[in-house]
């Protein structure tokens, strides 16, 4: 229901059996041209036995881990092409301009509601321990957000400052232009 509300034409839970007898269903045979992974693992070589023709398979995270040596393999054996892209945001570590413009980006679309992450719910930070078990239930659906005290702003991130500029951080976080942002290493050595 969740994917479903989010605009994807149709969802399909890899929990409930017959996965591959439900994407030829829903694809009719052709599969599927696009796959966005965060998981990785040893499963991974088997995510190109649900792609189309010239599909792509993203992997953008590896929380089960480095994908096995069969990869290559996998995307061999039906010769259809397949396209495989590893992402990662420390693209950007060596191009603070290009990460500036792109979180600048980023901001303005939320801004302008061209793009609504779906927020599941908003933790006070002195309960991250209970984000943080709502996450291993594997329950959270969109996005959970850790919220600092009302009195508090917390910047974190090497070189935030540089990268994306405190003015717009503050611009985002509706702070007065004067306002100061405290840094968690600030005085630090």
């Amino acid at each position: 229901a969740f994917a479903l509300g989010q605009g994807a034409t149709a969802a399909i839970n890899y929990r409930d059996g017959g996965l591959d007898e439900r994407i030829a269903a829903v694809t009719g045979g052709k599969g599927v041209d696009l796959i966005l992974d965060p998981v990785g693992g040893p499963r991974f070589s088997r995510l190109f036995d649900h792609l189309a023709p010239l599909g792509l398979v993203v992997l953008y995270g590896s929380l089960d881990g480095w994908p096995s040596a069969d990869v290559f393999p996998a995307m061999r054996k039906f010769g259809r092409s397949p396209a495989l892209r590893l992402f990662t945001m420390h693209s950007f570590d060596d191009d603070p301009e290009a990460r500036r413009n792109a979180t600048a980006a980023l901001l303005r679309m939320l801004r302008e509601d061209a793009i609504r992450p779906a927020i599941q719910e908003r933790v006070p930070l002195a309960e991250a321990a209970r984000a943080h078990d709502l996450l291993e239930s594997g329950g959270v659906m969109g996005r959970l957000l850790l919220k600092p005290a009302a009195h508090s702003v917390v910047v974190m991130g090497a070189g935030i400052g540089r990268a994306i500029g405190l003015d717009l951080v503050r611009q985002v976080l509706g702070l007065a232009p004067e306002a100061e942002l405290e840094h968690p290493h600030a005085g630090q050595g």
